[in-house]
């Protein structure tokens, strides 16, 4: 029972990819023929036609994931429950062997301290990031353009590389943090058990986070704020705005 419920798991995650992946090929199907035809506007290329016609192909892909789903989740409901054990993580393990060590050695003391180094790398590193793309975002000439695909295509152009450069900084830093770890863990083992209370081996965040999942979480509310505020003063508060006046008295038929 557990295999089958394995073997449905992956099937059910290589369904759900495939039900997000196609229909996003369609549509770019769609747009390709549409630009290839020489249609310009957007409502000329995706006219109610095309849409259906490609979609209509991906019919038995959702009925079939519909079915997928109720199977697992049936499955689910069905099998007994079988206690996993949660694997600990390196700053957790990192933790319960300092707990036992009465004093830390310097080689212990050294990863700490390269460990610290390397959240503040990451941290000037994911700052100098934001840097081009503050500059960029905060400049307004560069959203006159009346044309708005050609707008979004220089800004996904001009972010791109600093946001891909700051989660690989993000990523390297994290990587780097655990082989940290584990590394101390190997030291702190071939040392004599002492009765001393636990010795955390640094700050962290909440229920036991990393302060670089903490700096992380940060930056993106930050920016969340930062590219709400940038909305309001390009003008797209009031876009949206009009949209929705629209769609009330146009589409529904409000007033």
């Amino acid at each position: 029972m557990r295999v089958f419920s394995r073997l449905l798991a992956w099937l059910t995650a290589v369904w759900t990819a495939a039900v997000l992946f196609l229909p996003a090929w369609q549509c770019v199907q769609i747009y390709r023929a549409g630009s290839d035809a020489g249609s310009t506007p957007l409502t000329d290329i995706f006219t109610r036609d095309a849409v259906f016609q490609k979609l209509e192909s991906l019919a038995p892909l959702f009925y079939g994931y519909v079915l997928l789903v109720i199977i697992a989740f049936a499955v689910q409901a069905l099998s007994p429950d079988h206690p996993r054990p949660v694997p600990l993580t390196a700053e957790n393990r990192l933790r319960l062997v300092n707990a036992q060590r009465k004093d830390l050695p310097q080689e212990a003391l050294k990863e700490e301290k390269q460990r610290r180094v390397i959240c503040a790398a990451a941290g000037a590193a994911i700052f100098a990031c934001s840097v081009p793309a503050c500059a960029y975002l905060l400049n307004r000439l560069h959203f006159t353009d009346p044309d708005l695909e050609q707008v979004m295509g220089q800004m996904v152009l001009h972010l791109m590389p600093p946001v891909v450069c700051a989660f690989a900084a993000a990523f390297l830093a994290s990587l780097l943090r655990k082989r940290s770890m584990e590394r101390e863990c190997a030291i702190l083992r071939d040392l004599p058990a002492g009765t001393a209370v636990p010795v955390l081996p640094e700050k962290t965040g909440h229920a036991g986070q990393s302060p670089l999942v903490s700096i992380f979480r940060i930056t993106l509310l930050l920016m969340g704020v930062l590219f709400i505020v940038l909305g309001v003063m390009n003008g797209g508060m009031r876009d949206v705005l009009v949209k929705a006046i629209q769609i009330c008295t146009e589409c529904i038929g409000l007033g």
